[in-house]
């Protein structure tokens, strides 16, 4: 009941510099994140740098990297296109085309090594666009 509150609107600079450094902010924060479900933002580099690591401590380092590309001129794709489109204007048939020679690719090297003593191979694939 003895304090006396502060009626005035202005404080002094020492006054506001003990606000400051108690944690006193009036001023809204301006800061924002993306979360990772966001491609290509921070946290999502995070996630998948995690993801590999814990691939890699679980499973030991890749001996092998294979790379597949999908080439726009395959007759899979350009068999579905109609006349004047690109297999950029059917995203849909060039993933699935992608998708058939992906798993045709998998099993012939599972195929192909049926019967040695290789461990069971873990794939990512990681979509990527052409800079323009």
């Amino acid at each position: 009941m003895g304090q006396n509150r502060q009626t005035s609107d202005t404080i002094t600079e020492h006054e506001e510099q003990d606000r400051l450094a108690a944690g006193y902010v009036d001023e809204p924060k301006n800061e924002s994140y993306l979360p990772s479900s966001v491609h290509g933002s921070p946290r999502h580099m995070t996630a998948l740098a995690r993801n590999a690591l814990i691939l890699v401590s679980e499973f030991g380092c890749p001996h092998v990297f294979i790379t597949l590309t999908c080439n726009p001129k395959w007759p899979e794709i350009v068999s579905q296109l109609l006349l004047g489109q690109t297999a950029f204007d059917r995203p849909d048939v060039t993933a699935a085309v992608f998708k058939l020679r992906l798993d045709q690719m998998k099993t012939n090297i599972r195929n192909a090594f049926r019967h040695s003593a290789i461990p069971p191979f873990r794939h990512s694939t990681i979509p990527r666009e052409k800079p323009d």
